[in-house]
């Protein structure tokens, strides 16, 4: 099975569950001390190479119950998450993986209901996050152009994910969206936009 570009980025990450049978080609994902499952589908993409997440109407169906059999056997790596309607591989510091499609079997999983909970940025915020933001080149640009962050991360705060050293974050000057400011190790930064969390209805 040819590896596609997701399926490699987890491959490479520092402590991955997942392993590549040089000889094969074959991946394979761990799950806890015991169970393995090789060879690997991808869980976003489902082995069709897909860069953004899969549309349902595409591809066949999971049927295998893989997921369903470890979430009962392995609750403490896999777990289903019944108000998003998703499956989860956790990594044991308290993130997760989520699975769009069967590692076992390929096949696409339930629809997620995650959009019913998040707000919808419209495109005229689309484009005035990016016309605010494309002159932010430093964390003093940061300041300058948007002002204090309504919340922060600051320096030397520990569970920062690899070379980030800071998170700045803006929620109120945006109705539909978050901007999260991520200050790197080198001193560059990243910006991300992310849906903003409406609530649950219970």
């Amino acid at each position: 099975m040819q590896l596609c570009m997701c399926l490699e980025n987890w491959l490479n990450q520092p402590g991955s569950p997942v392993t590549l049978d040089k000889i094969t080609g074959t991946a394979a994902l761990r799950v806890g001390d015991i169970t393995r499952i090789e060879p690997l589908h991808c869980t976003f993409c489902g082995g069709h190479g897909e860069g953004v997440e899969p549309l349902r109407r595409i591809y066949r169906e999971c049927s295998c119950s893989v997921l369903d059999q470890l979430v009962r056997a392995a609750p403490e790596h896999v777990v289903l998450d019944e108000r998003m309607n998703e499956y989860h591989l956790l990594d044991g510091r308290g993130g997760y993986r989520l699975f769009y499609f069967c590692p076992a079997c390929g096949g696409q999983l339930p629809k997620s209901r995650r959009g019913d909970y998040f707000t919808k940025p419209s495109l005229i915020d689309r484009i005035r996050f990016r016309l605010t933001t494309c002159r932010i080149q430093s964390i003093d640009d940061m300041y300058r152009i948007l002002g204090e962050p309504d919340r922060s991360i600051p320096p030397g705060t520990p569970g920062l994910e690899g070379d980030q050293v800071a998170t700045y974050t803006y929620s109120k000057r945006w109705n539909n969206m978050e901007v999260h400011v991520l200050e790197q190790r080198d001193g560059s930064i990243q910006i991300v936009c992310t849906p903003k969390f409406k609530g649950f209805d219970d």
